[in-house]
Formats: structure tokens, C-alpha cells, sequence
């Protein structure tokens, strides 16, 4: 600061003389304003000179300046002194290359050095850095031949730069090219930035051996040589592998930075290790960027630990860490997993706060969010407000009008999209067929399933067949169903047999759900999903020697029913629920509400459907199995804390049962105006068709 004020003094003086310095004042002054960066005062004294008409011997001053204007961004400032300088040479053009590449002003970069009269090997590195820094590697390496082919040596700055745009490009011949020469030349030497670059390069163009072994012959070892190949590792689907490297570079007592600890949170996510991702996050004091908080936030969200994301986001803040778009789009997605409709909206006002509402990202997951908490209008109002959209909006537009029952909409706005000229993707199909299927719209998926080829050149994926059967199955058409199973170009997953059997199921059809549960057991013989729907298929039957066999079957295999759970939000915290649950802390208030207004149905009309209790048990236990179960302990408990005319929004981790579906459907009696919109959604997934008025 003392400087500055001083250096402002001398120019003050020097103004207040009214007459021209020397030229040596003019230096050291030039000299103090480069030694301070400071281009304000830089630009008084070239005022100063100009209005006396002085004019240097040479261009070390004026290069200087330039110099310093590049450094900081004064394009202006320095095209302005560039034009009017009396003698130019090399260093003052490369002043000007600086600046353009540093401003991302890429055609006058380009403009710029085919004007100039001589060049250097400063200038090649300057333009080849400017392109690549700027993806535009291509470009970057056409300089980088024109630069072997005027003669020039390359130097290492000039190998890392062109070795960066062949990563961008996975251009791994002309990577070997440049290997080669460097080689050849003996440049290789003890450079790291060098020997970083080429691991670098063959690590993104898939050669992970090579990047090994190069890493495997680095004389020093940097931290970013250990990044290289950590990210690496990660890159190409081994997290394993990236956490031993880790582990291996913290043996070799060197210390990992931000991009070191963000690749591990990663590596530790993707291998479901969250509880070491959280030791690691919370021993790195003072290392905390924002990539590294937006790691975990995703990283607890894409793991099912929503409740977590949320809370780090909170810790994030409080830690006077700035959130972008990447972060606000991570935490809304965790928002939308839990359908948290009054933390959605909260998020949604901190990006307008920010800055960010109107980026692709934050407003594709805004949409995802008010569709998942049926808000569909919201959704809506933010897709209409987007400067632009690309297919991940209209992707998420589309599907959330096929989860929210609002199937034709769906398709109209698909028909919208095609004619906007924006080219589907897979995605967009699997929300198409979805719509379709919830409509029964059996010709009209048909069509859209054979477009998916014919008319966008994209390969069904396993996902479309999914839709397609049930589309199929719904229908009645199981052996069709069948069918398009066989006639499939891959091999049938889980995905594909178990859409099969879940149809069959519905349908009653044993003969067929038993090719589709062998073929699961097959594949994964501890997975209960098939045991049980096999059984309650036999059971809806009465067929209870069959149960007793499944049943057998599963406990000599030791294979465990996960438990289904519903929830709902209340005071910005989520109450989970599970059948005849007796944990809640006000269990005995939301029993009591649940009874009240069992009874006040059944004065009404409404019979509880007893078929989807599958036990060969009296009519009475049948009556109290169905009860109590999660979603309609999780519908008293809204209905004990949330004021009329709020919202109740539940959710489930499966498709809810029928009984349960029928008892919502009976919550509209008209016998109180206290009325609440209801909204359930089951598997997790997609929000069932139910938006009823309740008045209890």
C-alpha cells in the first residue's frame, strides 16, 4: 500500500510541474509502476508524456507499459498506445499477443501475428498457449507446425501448450508425434510441467499403461505429477486404483492440494465409501474450495444421503465459501430427491441472488425439482423464463410432464422441441416412451420407439426396451412383450426381465412371471425383488405351497427384503416413516389421527381393498396388515402439523400399494373447507397420478 501511495505522490509531483521530465525519471517512474502493477498511474504517466510530445529514444519504455496494460486487461489503454508508438519491434508485438490471448480476443490474437514483421519463439508459444488456453486446440496445433516449419525450436513452454491441445483433441498420434520430438531432441530432461504433460496427454486419450509408466520415470515427482494421475484413474472408471495412488503419494510425504483432495472425494463416492469421503473433507483445514464443497454435496446426493448435502451446504455458507452454478444445481437436485419443495424455493432465490438463476444447468434443475414436488406451473414459469434451452431443459420439461400424469403435454412439447430444430437424445425418448406408457398410448410409443433409429440415428437403449415392455405388458400383450425381448440386439439385464415381471405381475400372468423371476435369479440370486413379487404373484393365486417354497427358498439363501419407507417435510426437516411404525415421538398423536380418519372413510363409503395383503390369513388381520402403513402414517402426520391450505407432498421409496392408493383417493370428503392439495409419489421416481383436494 505504501508503495503505491508513494509512486501516486511522484506522479502528483511530476504533474504539477507543467514541463517534460527526463528520460531516466520517465523510466524509473515507468519501472515503479510495473514493480507496483499498477496500470492507473502507469496510464497518467504516459498522459504526461504524450502532452509534453516526448518521445523515447527507443521502445523500452513504451514495451514496458505494454507489458503491463497486457498484464492487466487494458486492451483499450494498449491497442491505443500500440497505434500511436513511433518504433516498434518484437517484444512490443508480443506484448499486444499477450494481451489478446489473455482477453480471449482470439481473432485479433490471430490478426495480430500474421501482421507482425518479425517473429520469435516468444511469439509462436504466446499464440500456440492463447488457443489452447481458449479450447481451440486445433488451432493451436496448426501454429505449433507452422512454427517447426518457419525453423523455430520448439521450447518446453511450447511442447506442455501443444501437448494440452492434443489431450483436448484425444489426439493421441499427433501426441506420439510430439513424444517423439521431444525425445528425439532430448528435451525430455527434468522438467516436470514437461513429463506432466505427456502423462497428462496419454491419461485422457485412454493409454493409462503408458501414463503409468511414463509416471513411473518422472525423476521428481510434483503434486501435480500425482494429480495426473490420480484424475486419470478416475477418468477411466478405476477409483480404486485412485485412492491407492493417493494413499501412495501421501507414503512419499508430499502434500495433496485442492484438485487432489477433490479427485479422492470423488474416487471415494463412486466406490460408495462416503464415510471415509467425510474424514477426508473434514482433516483438510484451510483446503476447502468450492469444488471440494460442491464434491460433496453431490457426491452425499448421488449416494442417497440428501439429508447430508443439504446440511454441508449449510456448513458451506456459514463457512463464507461462495457457491456457482455447480453448486447451486448439486444442492436443488438433492432438494428434488427429497421432493423439499420449501428448501427448493429457498435455493431457488439464493441463484437469483447470486447470479446464476439463468444458467442452463441451475434452470434444468430447477425445473427437475418443482416437477418432482408437483409444482408443474413452477417448472413451467422457469422454463419459459430461460434466455435459451438446450435438451437438458426440454429433457427435463418433458419428463416432468410425463411424472406429473400430464402425458399429452409431454408429447405436445416433444412435438415443440422437433420443431424448434433441437435434436433429441436418449433421455429425451425414455421420457417420450414414458408418457406413452402411463396413457396407454400403445401405437403411439410404437412410432416414437422406431424413430429413435430411423429418423435421429440413435441406438435404443436398454432403458427404451424397459418402457416398451410395459407399455406392451400393460396392454395385455405379454407374449408381444416376450417377443421384443428376444428380438433385442443386447442381452437382456435385470432391468429388462424385471420390467417383464413387474408386468406379468399386474397382470396375474404366473406362466410368464416365472420365466421372467428364473432368469433374475439367475443373475442375481440375493436380490429379493424377484422372490417376492414371484410370491405375491402365487399368493394373489392361493397357491400357498408356492409362497411357503419361496419363502424357504429366500431364508436358505439368507436373502433380506429391503424396507419400504415414505416421507414427508415439515419445519425444514424430513420424517421418515415405514409400516406400523412406532418410532416417531408423537406416534401415539398420528395413530390417533390416522384412526379418526380411517373411521370418517368408512362412514363414507370407502372399503379398504384387503387383496394386496398377501398372507393367507382371516379377513380381520387383512383389515389391520393395510392400516398402517408408511404413506398413510406419513399423510396423519401432515395432516396433525401442516395449517389448511398448505400442500402435502409425500414420498415413497415404491410404487405405493392399491389399497393405499384407493384410501388417497378417498380423502376428499367436502365435510370441512380446511382443503390441501395432495400430492404422492412412489418408487422413487416418478409422482403417482394422484393431486387430490382433502378437506379432514
Amino acid at each position: 500500500m505504501g508503495t503505491r501511495s508513494n509512486l501516486r505522490q511522484s506522479i502528483d509531483a511530476l504533474c504539477s510541474l507543467g514541463s517534460s521530465a527526463t528520460e531516466s525519471v520517465y523510466t524509473r517512474l515507468v519501472l515503479e509502476c510495473v514493480r507496483a502493477n499498477d496500470a492507473e498511474q502507469a496510464a497518467r504517466l504516459q498522459a504526461h508524456m504524450e502532452s509534453h510530445s516526448f518521445r523515447p529514444n527507443d521502445t523500452y519504455i513504451h514495451n514496458r507499459l505494454l507489458h503491463l496494460y497486457a498484464k492487466s486487461g487494458k486492451v483499450g489503454t494498449a491497442r491505443n498506445l500500440f497505434d500511436r508508438m513511433p518504433k516498434r519491434d518484437v517484444f512490443s508485438w508480443n506484448a499486444m499477443l499477450s494481451l489478446f490471448a489473455k482477453s480471449r480476443a482470439q481473432e485479433d490474437l490471430w490478426a495480430t501475428f500474421n501482421d507482425m514483421p518479425v517473429r520469435d519463439s516468444v511469439s509462436y508459444n504466446t499464440v500456440i498457449a492463447g488457443f489452447t488456453d481458449n479450447r481451440l486446440p486445433r488451432k493451436g496445433l496448426e501454429v505449433f507446425a507452422m512454427m517447426v516449419v518457419d525453423g523455430f525450436q520448439p521450447t518446453d513452454h511450447t511442447y506442455v501448450s501443444a501437448l494440452h491441445s492434443c489431450s483436448m483433441l484425444l489426439g493421441l498420434r499427433q501426441g506420439k508425434q510430439i513424444h517423439g520430438r521431444i525425445v528425439l531432441t532430448g528435451s525430455l530432461g527434468t522438467n516436470a510441467f514437461v513429463w506432466n504433460a505427456l502423462i497428462n496427454m496419454y491419461a485422457k486419450c485412454g493409454e493409462i499403461n503408458h501414463a503409468w509408466w511414463l509416471f513411473d520415470k518422472v525423476p521428481d515427482k510434483n503434486v501435480v505429477s500425482w494429480n495426473s494421475m490420480i484424475s486419470a484413474y478416475l477418468e477411466v472408471g478405476l477409483p480404486e486404483k485412485c485412492i491407492e495412488m493417493f494413499h501412495e503419494m501421501q507414503l512419499a510425504s508430499l502434500k495433496p492440494d485442492q484438485v487432489t483432495i477433490s479427485n479422492v472425494l470423488n474416487a471415494y463416492f463412486e466406490t460408495r465409501r462416503v464415510d471415509e469421503a467425510r474424514n477426508l473433507f473434514s482433516e483438510v483445514k484451510g483446503m476447502k474450495d468450492k469444488v471440494c464443497w460442491t464434491t460433496m454435496i453431490a457426491g452425499y446426493s448421488q449416494n442417497g444421503r440428501e439429508e447430508d448435502a443439504l446440511m454441508i451446504f449449510r456448513q458451506m455458507l456459514l463457512a463464507n465459501a461462495q457457491p456457482d452454478s455447480f453448486t447451486i444445481s448439486a444442492v436443488i437436485s438433492a432438494c428434488a430427491k427429497l421432493a423439499s419443495l420449501h428448501q427448493g424455493r429457498a435455493l431457488h432465490s439464493k441463484a437469483i441472488l447470486i447470479g446464476v438463476d439463468d444458467n442452463l444447468l441451475v434452470s434444468s434443475a430447477l425445473i427437475d425439482m418443482y416437477c418432482k414436488c408437483g409444482t408443474i406451473s413452477d417448472a413451467r414459469f422457469v422454463f419459459n423464463s430461460m434466455p435459451s434451452h438446450n435438451v437438458v431443459s426440454w429433457n427435463a420439461m418433458i419428463r416432468g410432464y410425463a411424472q406429473n400424469g400430464r402425458d399429452q403435454e409431454a408429447l405436445s412439447l416433444y412435438e415443440s422441441m422437433i420443431q424448434a430444430n433441437k435434436k433429441p437424445d436418449s433421455v429425451t425418448f425414455l421420457a417420450v416412451l414414458s408418457a406413452c406408457m402411463h396413457a396407454n398410448l400403445i401405437e403411439e410409443g410404437k412410432k416414437y420407439f422406431n424413430s429413435i433409429s430411423k429418423d435421429h440415428g440413435i441406438t435404443p437403449t436398454l432403458d427404451h426396451y424397459s418402457c416398451m415392455i410395459h407399455l406392451l405388458g400393460r396392454s395385455g400383450r405379454l407374449d408381444k412383450a416376450l417377443d421384443l425381448i428376444k428380438q433385442m440386439p443386447h442381452e437382456p439385464d435385470s432391468l429388462i426381465w424385471s420390467s417383464f415381471l413387474s408386468v406379468c405381475s399386474k397382470k396375474g400372468d404366473i406362466e410368464h412371471g416365472e420365466i421372467a423371476a428364473k432368469r433374475l435369479l439367475e443373475m442375481d440370486p440375493f436380490n429379493a425383488g424377484p422372490y417376492i413379487m414371484l410370491s405375491n404373484m402365487y399368493a394373489a393365486h392361493s397357491r400357498w405351497d408356492d409362497v411357503a417354497s419361496v419363502r424357504s427358498l429366500m431364508n436358505s439363501r439368507n436373502v433380506k427384503k429391503f424396507a419400504a419407507y415414505s416421507w414427508v417435510e415439515f419445519d425444514n426437516k424430513v420424517h421418515k416413516f415405514v409400516s406400523e411404525d412406532q418410532a416417531h415421538p408423537e406416534s401415539e398423536k398420528i395413530y390417533g389421527e390416522l384412526q379418526q380418519l380411517t373411521r370418517r372413510l368408512q362412514e363414507v363409503g370407502f372399503v379398504p381393498n384387503t387383496r394386496s395383503v398377501l398372507h393367507d390369513v382371516g379377513e380381520d388381520e387383512k383389515f389391520s396388515s393395510v392400516c398402517y402403513h408408511s404413506e398413510k402414517l406419513a399423510l396423519a402426520y401432515s395432516l396433525l402439523k401442516l395449517p389448511g391450505g398448505v400442500p402435502i407432498r409425500i414420498l415413497k421409496n415404491i410404487r405405493i400399494c392399491v389399497d393405499c392408493h384407493l384410501f388417497m383417493s378417498h380423502c376428499a370428503p367436502t365435510t370441512s373447507p380446511n382443503k390441501q392439495s395432495l400430492i404422492i409419489g412412489g418408487g422413487g421416481v416418478a409422482l403417482d397420478k394422484v393431486a387430490l383436494t382433502i378437506g379432514v
